[in-house]
């Protein structure tokens, strides 16, 4: 006979959401264990941790580049209409 109650598919992922709950909001648990890591081996975790922090530096200057060019089409769709409006009062 099956258990209609299963580990797997009844406790398992209660634990996982728990899990998750105590983590999704909490970079230190994650923050420790990577530290440790490269400190013990330089030489497998440094080049992975650079891209990583290379990768998110390069996420950033995207988004202000994004950010910039938004601000400058914004200014640029508003100031034909201001100065159309300007030059409408001046005749």
């Amino acid at each position: 006979p099956i258990d209609s109650h299963s580990t797997l598919t009844h406790t398992l992922p209660l634990v996982s959401k728990q899990f998750y709950k105590l983590t999704r909001r909490c970079d230190l648990h994650w923050k420790w264990a990577l530290l440790r890591l490269v400190r013990n081996e330089p030489m497998l975790w440094e080049v992975g941790m650079e891209r990583v922090i290379f990768d998110a530096r390069c996420d950033e200057i995207r988004a202000e580049i994004g950010e910039r060019g938004r601000a400058r089409r914004a200014a640029a769709t508003a100031a034909p209409a201001s100065t159309t409006a300007t030059a409408g009062r001046s005749r």
